[in-house]
């Protein structure tokens, strides 16, 4: 593709200019696996045409499913990608966003994901001609201001009663209780797993950091009420000699490259340190698709999260805004952030 740069990977680069109206189609046609598309920053109706089918940014795909997604394009894009020599060197503002048709460890293991690249003007022409024709409904496509942020002008405007503030730090299994992330006593555990726990829930005393006893151990979920614009404060307080970011993983190859009755040569596992930088991915909420994606893309600047000094490690800032997802009308609130929520008012409304 003329316009695909030299480190981006071999699967098809997805073009278009921002505030495109997109529609990406799929078709499961042979494996019996299932597949779970992902695509970063963008949502889609689950039925296109019916408002109230609910809003995805991931698809479960089975055999012979086919699938219809429709989004627009947002409209940020930057010039600053870390100092890369682009081609061509005029290449205008742009942003990258991940696709991945099969989401799981497997299909990311076998290189099933690719960059869907969103440029903020028009593409100089080729050899006379426009590489990437615009859209008739978009014909002179226009980025925001790299200096705006909508998330960040929407979190400030908004009353104190929609904004909803969550103060967040990944460790090391090394906080735990033993040292050790243990998922079914006594066999299946680990020394090597990274976890997201809110800051409040965490002791930083002696210079080390541990999981207060009274703390549970469980997944962290953050909860937000749909139109809450949500700032998170993210620390990262994993050592930088932890086992967790010291010790090689093995990622195994899936099928077809782990071997079969067809093809009994496997390719060879690769061993692979966990990164120690860290960055949270929020789903179906409004974000900058640069700053805030939890993930660094393509050519997107790192805005990841490294190991800071303890006890008190550096934050980052993440702002999303909650446009389509929170609890349902008559749900409440507890001082935890829980909700406990009636059956009728999971009901569909009209």
């Amino acid at each position: 593709m003329p316009n695909a740069q030299g480190t981006d990977p071999y699967t098809p680069l997805l073009e278009a200019y921002v505030n495109d109206h997109v529609q990406i189609r799929t078709l499961v046609g042979v494996h019996t696996q299932s597949h779970a598309l992902q695509i970063h920053g963008v949502k889609w109706l689950f039925e296109p045409d019916k408002t109230n089918s609910g809003w995805r940014n991931s698809q479960l795909m089975g055999l012979s499913e086919h699938f219809e997604y429709r989004f627009d394009l947002p409209g940020t894009a930057s010039s600053d990608h870390s100092g890369l020599t682009l081609t061509p060197s005029t290449m205008p503002p742009f942003a990258d966003y991940l696709y991945a048709p099969s989401s799981d460890i497997v299909g990311l293991n076998n290189g099933l994901w690719g960059i869907m690249r969103a440029y903020g003007a028009l593409l100089p022409e080729v050899d006379g001609r426009q590489s990437l024709q615009p859209l008739p409904n978009n014909p002179n496509p226009t980025s925001l201001a790299e200096s705006r942020d909508l998330i960040e002008e929407g979190y400030a405007a908004a009353p104190k009663e929609k904004q909803r503030n969550f103060d967040v730090t990944a460790v090391a299994a090394s906080a735990l209780p033993g040292g050790l992330l243990v998922y079914n006593a006594p066999k299946l555990k680990t020394a090597q797993a990274v976890l997201y726990f809110q800051t409040e829930d965490l002791d930083f005393t002696g210079g080390k950091v541990a999981l207060k006893k009274d703390r549970p151990l469980e997944p962290l979920i953050l909860r937000a009420a749909a139109g809450d614009w949500i700032r998170v404060t993210l620390r990262n307080a994993i050592p930088s000699d932890d086992p967790a970011v010291r010790l090689p993983q093995t990622l195994p190859c899936g099928t077809p490259f782990s071997g079969n009755i067809d093809n009994p040569g496997a390719l060879p596992q690769v061993n692979m340190l966990t990164s120690a930088l860290v960055g949270l991915h929020p789903q179906l909420v409004a974000f900058n698709p640069i700053k805030a994606n939890g993930v660094r893309v393509g050519f997107n600047k790192n805005y990841l999260l490294g190991p800071g000094p303890n006890p008190n490690p550096q934050p980052g800032c993440r702002l999303w805004g909650a446009t389509s997802i929170g609890m349902p009308a008559r749900s409440a609130w507890t001082a935890r952030g829980k909700s406990r929520v009636s059956r009728s008012s999971l009901a569909p409304r009209t």
